[in-house]
């Protein structure tokens, strides 16, 4: 009773604190309407210079917040004039929220969309506004269908999807506002990282962004790095004699894996002793290995790799759930969206795995060359905001990661859609039988019906079955993706019926009796044709509603609440009826790996004879295991980002010293520092603090300065022409004398005898090259520590702490190497380009030397364009 009580205290005070924080936006709204009254009569030129006018008076007071009342007028009455809509109060809260940079959480219908118009216009007054979409679709839909108002107001809009060319890409992110995918912003970011040349830059800067579905992004996709990569020549016959072993070490004993031990919660795979002992014999009987222990040593840290591979994909990598075998090629599904992704290879070996398990064509393993996550990708913006109508489950999530508040908005109109209690049933045969029955029942009354389904496999499955009772229906899955809009825009016309996996659809509305508009936009109808079909839909409209609104059908509860919500929201949009119900099996994924089977086993004895239940108490233990699962990928998810934040600081100081090399003054910083540090170690090398000032010393000292001469020689090979004059004078602080000494030759030396704009190519793409090189391997070997670092705790040792000592050391190696064998390669170059051709020709095989670095074409290239 009493936490009952305190419960419902703690209920009403959130709904007293959301319904002040309401009440605030409806004061805004009040001046927005006022504003709204003087610009009703606006003609186009008018709304171009009140534009003008937001920029000029922006420039003299910075803040932008007291424009807002006045420029979502202003949007309001542009949207009014080209969409011939009124906007609800609700939308403009949902504006307010956006621009506030937190999460308007907004149902399904309720205009999002146009939400982001005015957030969008607002900001772009004074900043870049980037746009992000879930898929090329909705982005060229949102772009193309917003252009007029954004136009009216004097705004250009570009688009950003794949297979634009530069050209174009670079043009789009010149306009005011850019509607694009997450993932070709982040590519854009990572090649504007790649690039030799300033002019070559693509992306502007990282203002402001407004992510739509803002959850699927940066919860459901933020565990999966975005990658570009090349080729990396690997003998490919290694992964099928490696699959072939695979069924020894999936033995079972008790229902337990004899040889490897597995953290499902990390999808993670060791081999115990007993596992190691049995690879060591196949290894060592094979050849690819001489004798035990061998395994352990770096260079066959490759077999185990492999192997654990191959085993992974054994268990954790489904066909027709993960992935698709399509022309003899393994094609990703994305988990979230339920659609192909054609670009994206798994990385690390895990794909060419899957190629040798699925007896396809292995192709090449890709070398990581630029990785970012999208959380890391998107808090470079100085501000996020996102709209999504399922945010208020994660909030805990938003704001750890991102520091981001959701606001609820409350709907235009009431939601009058019937959710019904789940049916649980004790097979799946039953299930099924039961769906068919409640179809075949719905259709008789003409209402349409959204089935959703977790995976291809199991909507092909249920496919089957409505094709055996005769039962009309799409299809809507990863297969037949590019019919996906057409599809949704009809699936709530009279009697249709649609099976979709997770997601498939988002983003589109789904009106009841059928979207008209869709037919109009392809097809070329005359005035009294479309007349005819605007009134054809609008029966079906009255039809459907008549019939019950839109019935949605879950067939399995997801892991995740929030997937579930984002089905049952497609149907009740903008007071619409409608109606949802899930379809569940002690046969699905979910309950048999989350609920005791002592529990199933006391619900199957109670309810003996019949073929499902039905209570609260099922709901509560299947929101209690839900809760269970999404607090643990909360962690993982926690967990990843630690390891990536520590990979992000080394991503971002080297892409500073990366941007900063592209810009000829800071060029030339660079390379001078790099040339007074690695002086400066040789001589620290040679002279120790025993070393007295007095002149007693100067033999000594002369020894020492020859000494350091021929040692630089590796580094400066034009160094022995230095004269050996230095000590007449300068034997008081000597390290500081000699550093500016020998320094002062060296740039002597690069003034008098090259061309200032030759040089500076020449150490620009040598410096970018030699670090690309060295990144590019020390993203394998983050990647492949990342992986194996818990292994740590199993000798008392912090594996987040080993990984943060550990990858800074590395990335401290490779920055020390690049600054030394830039400076080998630069220095042999410009040698070379002044010597005889007997000395030229000693120089160039100590030059081959380097090609495992830059391949002997580049360099001689480079040594060309000296002449």
């Amino acid at each position: 009773m009493i936490k009952a009580y305190i419960k419902k205290i703690l209920l009403n005070l959130d709904d007293y604190f959301k319904n002040k924080n309401l009440n605030r936006y409806y004061e805004v709204i009040k001046d927005i309407n006022n504003f709204e009254k003087k610009m009703n009569n606006f003609s186009s030129k008018d709304f171009l210079d009140k534009t003008i006018e937001f920029k000029k008076r922006l420039k003299f007071n910075n803040d932008i917040n007291k424009l807002l009342p006045e420029a979502f007028a202003l949007v309001k009455v542009a949207c009014n004039k080209i969409f011939n809509i009124n906007l609800f109060d609700t939308q403009l809260i949902g504006s307010i929220i956006l621009h506030e940079g937190k999460i308007a959480e907004m149902m399904t219908g309720e205009g999002k969309t146009i939400s982001i118009i005015l957030s969008a216009y607002l900001n772009s007054l004074n900043s870049n506004v980037h746009i992000v979409t879930m898929n090329d679709y909705l982005a060229k839909r949102d772009s193309e269908n917003n252009k007029d108002v954004f136009n009216l107001l004097g705004m250009t809009v570009g688009i950003n999807i794949p297979e634009m060319s530069i050209y174009n890409k670079k043009k789009s992110y010149k306009c005011n506002i850019v509607y694009g995918t997450g993932n070709e912003y982040v590519f854009d970011y990572l090649k504007d990282n790649m690039i030799f040349d300033i002019k070559d830059k693509i992306q502007s800067k990282l203002d402001y962004v407004i992510i739509d579905e803002i959850d699927s992004i940066l919860i459901d996709e933020s565990k999966i790095p975005l990658i570009i990569s090349e080729n990396n020549n690997v003998n490919i016959d290694i992964y099928i004699k490696i699959n072939n072993l695979v069924k020894f070490f999936l033995y079972k004993k008790n229902n337990k894996y004899l040889y490897i031990d597995i953290n499902y919660k990390n999808k993670t795979i060791i081999f115990n002793e007993l596992g190691y002992r049995l690879l060591e014999k196949i290894m060592i009987k094979l050849s690819f290995i001489n004798k035990r222990y061998e395994l352990y040593k770096d260079n066959n840290s490759t077999i185990l790799k492999y192997m654990i591979n191959a085993i992974k994909v054994n268990i954790f990598f489904k066909k027709d759930i993960d992935y698709l075998v399509i022309d003899k090629n393994i094609l990703i599904i994305d988990e979230n969206t339920g659609r192909i992704s054609n670009d994206r290879r798994w990385s690390n070996g895990i794909h060419q795995a899957i190629e040798a398990k699925e007896n396809v064509f292995i192709k090449n393993e890709n070398k990581i060359l630029s990785s970012i996550t999208f959380n890391n990708y998107f808090n470079l913006y100085k501000k996020i905001s996102g709209i999504t109508g399922t945010a208020s489950n994660e909030k805990d999530e938003f704001k750890y990661i991102y520091n981001l508040n959701i606001v609820s908005i409350p709907t235009n109109k009431p939601v009058i859609r019937k959710d019904y209690n789940d049916l649980l049933f004790f097979t799946e045969d039953s299930k099924i039988e039961y769906i068919i029955k409640d179809i075949k029942k719905r259709l008789k009354n003409y209402q349409p019906i959204l089935i959703g389904t977790t995976s291809i496999k199991k909507s092909e499955l249920l496919s089957y079955f409505l094709n055996k009772n005769n039962i009309k229906h799409k299809i809507l899955n990863a297969k037949y993706h590019k019919l996906e809009a057409e599809i949704i825009s009809q699936a709530g016309k009279p009697k249709s019926v649609t099976i979709s996996t997770n997601m498939a659809g988002r983003g589109t509305d789904i009106i009841l009796g059928g979207n008209y508009k869709y037919i109009l936009k392809k097809n070329n109808y005359d005035i009294e044709k479309k007349y005819k079909l605007k009134n054809k839909f609008k029966f079906l409209n009255s039809k459907v509603i008549n019939s019950g609104g839109l019935h949605v059908i879950g067939t399995e509860r997801n892991e995740s609440r929030r997937i579930d919500n984002q089905l049952i929201g497609r149907s009740g949009r903008q007071g619409d009826p409608g109606s949802s119900q899930f379809l569940i099996s002690i046969e699905d994924d979910l309950i048999k790996r989350f609920i005791p089977e002592n529990i199933i086993e006391i619900i199957k004895n109670s309810s003996k004879n019949i073929d499902y239940i039905s209570n609260s108490w099922i709901d509560k233990m299947i929101k209690s295991a839900q809760s269970k699962i999404e607090k643990n990928n909360f962690e993982i998810r926690k967990e990843l980002i630690l390891y990536d934040n520590i990979f992000n600081i080394q991503r971002t100081t080297l892409y500073k010293i990366r941007n900063n090399l592209l810009n000829d003054y800071q060029l030339n910083k660079i390379f001078n520092s790099i040339n007074d540090e690695i002086v400066l170690n040789y001589i620290k090398n040679n002279i120790t603090s025993s070393y007295s000032s007095s002149l007693d010393n100067y033999y000594n000292y002369k020894k020492i300065f020859n000494l350091i001469i021929y040692e630089l020689k590796e580094i400066y090979p034009f160094i022995l022409e230095i004269k050996n004059i230095f000590f007449l004078k300068n034997i008081k602080n000597l390290k500081v004398n000699l550093l500016k000494y020998i320094t002062n030759f060296i740039h002597y030396y690069y003034n008098e005898n090259f061309n200032f704009k030759k040089i500076n190519y020449i150490k620009k793409i040598i410096l970018l090259k030699v670090l690309d090189f060295f990144w590019k391997y020390h993203i394998e070997d983050i990647e492949y520590l990342k992986n194996n670092i818990f292994l740590r705790s199993y000798i008392n040792k912090d594996p987040k702490e080993e990984f943060k000592l550990e990858s800074f050391n590395k990335f401290n190696n490779i920055i020390n190497n690049w600054k030394k064998y830039s400076l080998i390669i630069i220095n042999i170059i410009l040698y070379i380009s002044k010597k005889n051709f007997l000395k030229q020709k000693e120089l160039i095989l100590k030059l081959n030397k380097y090609d495992f670095i830059i391949n002997n074409d580049e360099l001689f290239n480079l040594l060309n364009t000296l002449n």
